[in-house]
């Protein structure tokens, strides 16, 4: 009976390990076709803080109410910002470093450290959005989201083996499909967690609270041009 169970639970602890081993490396691609001009696409694209707070997974989890920019012009590689809310209502915080920026096509950023220690269980963590005019006249865009990182902590493994969205979340993931809707419009699904649009920050900037409720309407900030 001894026999049996140590048996049993060995396997078991074999199948854990080969299954953390196997999430180790994070890597997701996805895409979608917007249908607006890619420069268009890019002016709502390229402050990634403020695209996180509006459409990054995680909801209702997480909530972004302030962005500031703490170091470079924002738009351009080893800019700096620092994101500011809560995390499953305690006091959360984000520091995002743009590691590239090629307008109108690309844009790479990392997280650089976090309120949760996030950093300290990551290795080569890289988020890219990619675009790409499409269509007819070249007047759609296809958006693609491209995410890569190490796992090293067995918390973040952890993690993302039992609450991957979580998991995701911290990793600073997209919702595509969030994007999407604010862009071309559509019918929300009732249960869908309602999103803000692109607020464009400055330094010291904050970001409009995310309604609550399946009928809360969006509404786009343009930040004022001299």
């Amino acid at each position: 009976m001894l026999v049996t169970a140590a048996v049993v639970f060995g396997g078991l602890a074999i199948l854990v390990l080969a299954r953390l081993r196997a999430c180790r490396n994070v890597e997701s691609t996805r895409s979608v076709l917007v249908h607006i001009p890619i420069d268009r696409a890019w002016e709502l694209v390229r402050d990634f803080p403020a695209l996180f707070a509006a459409h990054g997974r995680g909801r209702p989890l997480l909530r972004i109410e302030a962005i500031r920019l703490d170091r470079g012009d924002g738009r351009s590689a080893a800019s700096l910002w620092r994101q500011r809310g809560t995390w499953a209502g305690r006091p959360y915080w984000a520091e995002i470093e743009i590691l590239e920026s090629a307008p109108p096509h690309a844009l790479a950023i990392r997280l650089v450290r976090d309120s949760l220690g996030s950093e300290r269980g990551l290795l080569g963590h890289r988020g890219e959005i990619r675009l790409r005019a499409e269509g007819e006249g070249m007047r759609s865009t296809k958006i693609t989201w491209h995410l890569t990182a190490r796992l090293r902590s067995l918390p973040m493994l952890l993690t993302l083996v039992l609450v991957p969205e979580r998991a995701r979340t911290r990793l600073l993931d997209l919702s595509l499909r969030s994007l999407k809707v604010a862009i071309d419009g559509g019918t929300r699904p009732a249960e869908a967690w309602p999103t803000t649009p692109f607020p464009i920050p400055t330094r010291a900037a904050t970001v409009p609270s995310v309604p609550r409720g399946p009928s809360a309407r969006t509404s786009v900030r343009r930040r004022q041009r001299p």
